[in-house]
């Protein structure tokens, strides 16, 4: 073609310009060969294509090689690579070089060759992609340092001290980041590579060397114990210096992915596995293990979370932070469901405890069991909101729906991704939708929930059972006999009463001692609402009782119990408390006349039995009566079997 130099014509131009030493024509000639050889490709001349291909490639050798020498001098001139932070004098001795630098490093560019490392938008480089030519001719003295110190017979090739080569990786990012940004930067700015971050270029050379280090240490450290364990250790504090110290962002591939091949990934996992098995088994049998972990801390440990469980959840929370950098879900999930098995192992050890315990419930180390169960609910309920934890999960429901959908042929491809940040807003505004979605740790929320219930409800039974067996006393007081005082007087508190009470009181005392604020209001509310069935159905059923007697009930309930319930019940749960106790005093304490007329407007439903249906009419005006004088908890016919236990003079 008109226009196009043929081969031998451009190989005498860069020749020429060679043999002058004028590099920047050199190069410009080389361009025009490359032209030529993209001209060709759609040539049947194959004689002619592979003739400039190699004429090229020829001159491309030759002419790196004069570049690369020259560009190697001046790097020498100013003392790189550094040795610490850039002095002065090598900044002098950078701007009298400056000018020749800057026209070889742009030759460079133009002549190199290597993939474009710019991979498409939003994708950052990989560590096997191409290095810029001038950044991997800066990286080369410290690649031959790196080969020298790391391999081989000398002492610093150590299996047992990875971090040797970790420490002298970060040492020569951070000896060169001030002159990599100010001087190395401007350059590549105004080039066509201005994408090109020459800090990251530079740190990206580092990493493949140290890959390379890796994979060739690993067969033979991934059978040991120690070492393998040391090693991912050093490897996993690198990482986070990486990102953290050195500023090396977080899309961009580092080095744990070579702890991702099965080998090493189940080591790994058999490590993890080890040493928390290791760990909580010291825990747990510290003679301190179920004693409150915030003890000292005077008015801060609401929770009376154990020491243990305390230890466990710190143990679970360390495993996440070390497998939180991997760059895929799927060795992640795999770690999550070690974790899940620790916490079934723990929820096993500690139910078995428990129902050894329940017996004698009132202890503090049964109520260490209730505040171990609820505070891991609660952790567990928090982390399965959080936005890692929800990628976990909504990645492992996309790949059981594509197992799902596989049906024994070939594996379905994964459904999009759901976008988790509008996820984590919803399930924060929509509580119910939030539970039907589901979170990361559902199955192991929902045994510790159940232990926490047979606790709580074990902790119940105990402290009824004991009020049940005051209220016999208590029952049989003369309630029939009582004389009304007049003008009233503060009724001294029976025998039975008053042992009833401070049993009560001091069992309230303990729980509310011993067990999570968070659970005291709930249970004491439970136990609340259980005595006053029991009031009901023990003591004022199984009595009859006259003003006086109704009087001194009504004093006990009012005045001492119910005060005694509601300082460990929620304001709102203490208007609640003793509910129709209160209602059964009310209709014991009406006047006659007005007892006289609600018995007659209940008689229509209390005189209902059998075979006689009750009127709707009738238990309408009967429940719209009881509901005036503030009876509503109680039935009609309940209500009305009260009345007939008045005693009226």
């Amino acid at each position: 073609n008109k226009g196009t130099s043929s081969p031998p014509s451009s190989s005498s131009q860069i020749e020429s310009h060679l043999l002058t030493g004028s590099l920047s024509a050199a190069v410009e000639a080389h361009s025009q060969l490359d032209t030529l050889c993209s001209a060709l490709k759609p040539s049947k001349c194959t004689h002619l294509q592979r003739f400039a291909a190699a004429t090229q490639q020829h001159w491309s050798q030759q002419l790196r090689e004069r570049l690369s020498n020259a560009f190697s001098e001046i790097l020498k001139e100013f003392k790189w690579p550094f040795t610490s932070s850039v002095s002065s004098k090598t900044l002098d001795l950078w701007d009298k070089q400056q000018s020749r630098f800057s026209e070889l490093f742009h030759l460079l560019l133009l002549l190199d060759e290597g993939p474009s490392p710019s991979p498409p938008p939003g994708v950052p480089p990989t560590l096997t992609d191409h290095v810029i030519l001038p950044i991997e001719l800066l990286l080369e003295p410290l690649r031959k340092r790196f080969k020298f110190h790391f391999y081989g017979e000398k002492k610093t090739n150590s299996k047992e001290k990875p971090e040797w080569y970790f420490t002298q990786v970060s040492a020569w990012i951070r000896d060169h980041t001030h002159f990599l940004e100010n001087r190395i930067q401007p350059l590549l700015q105004v080039s066509a590579l201005s994408h090109v971050d020459a800090r990251l270029e530079f740190i990206r050379g580092l990493l493949q060397e140290t890959e390379a280090k890796l994979l060739h240490d690993l067969p033979s450290v991934v059978y040991n114990d120690l070492l393998m364990s040391h090693l991912v250790d050093e490897l996993l504090l690198f990482e986070k210096e990486l990102r953290m110290v050195l500023g090396y962002p977080r899309p961009h591939t580092s080095l744990l992915h070579v702890l991702l091949d099965e080998v090493p990934l189940h080591k790994w996992l058999s490590l993890e596995k080890g040493f928390a098995v290791e760990r909580l088994s010291a825990i747990t049998s510290s003679p301190s293990a179920w004693q409150p972990a915030y003890a000292s801390l005077e008015g801060a440990d609401e929770t009376r979370v154990p020491e243990c469980t305390e230890g466990l959840m710190q143990l679970i929370a360390g495993i996440t932070n070390r497998y939180r950098p991997l760059s895929s879900p799927a060795p992640q999930l795999r770690f999550l469901e070690l974790q899940t098995d620790l916490l079934l192992e723990f929820h096993h050890d500690l139910a078995a405890a428990a129902r050894q315990a329940s017996h004698s419930p009132l202890v503090p180390q049964f109520c260490a069991y209730l505040n171990a169960s609820s505070y891991i609910v609660d952790v567990l309920r928090n982390w399965g909101e959080q936005k890692f934890y929800l990628e976990l999960y909504y990645h492992s429901k996309r790949m059981q729906s594509s197992e799902d959908n596989d049906g024994g042929s070939t594996p379905q491809p994964l459904s999009p991704p759901p976008d988790i940040d509008s996820l984590c807003i919803l399930r924060r505004q929509d509580p119910e939708f939030a539970s039907s979605e589901g979170a990361a740790f559902d199955t192991v929320i929902a045994v510790f929930s159940s232990l926490a219930s047979d606790i709580e409800t074990a902790l119940e039974q105990h402290v009824v059972g004991t009020v049940k067996a005051k209220c016999k006393n208590y029952s049989k007081e003369k309630w029939h006999g009582m004389v009304l005082e007049k003008p009233p007087l503060l009724p001294d508190v029976t025998s039975s009463g008053s042992d009833l009470l401070l049993t009560l009181g001091r069992q309230l005392d303990f729980i509310a001692g011993h067990v999570s604020q968070a659970v005291v209001p709930s249970l004491c509310e439970h136990i609340g609402d259980r005595i006053d069935q029991i009031l009901v159905s023990d003591v004022i059923l199984n009595n009859h009782f006259s003003e006086g007697g109704a009087s001194r009930l009504s004093y006990d309930v009012t005045k001492l119990l119910l005060p005694l319930l509601s300082q460990f019940c929620d304001d709102v749960a203490s208007m609640q408390l003793l509910e129709r106790t209160r209602e059964a005093l009310n209709l014991l304490q009406l006047l006659p006349g007005s007892a006289r007329l609600l018995q007659e407007q209940l008689e229509g439903v209390v005189g209902a039995g059998l075979g006689r249906a009750v009127d709707s009419e009738a238990f309408a005006v009967a429940v719209a009566a009881l509901n005036d004088i503030g009876v509503h908890s109680l039935t009609p016919h309940q209500a009305g079997h009260i009345l007939r236990l008045r005693i009226t003079s």
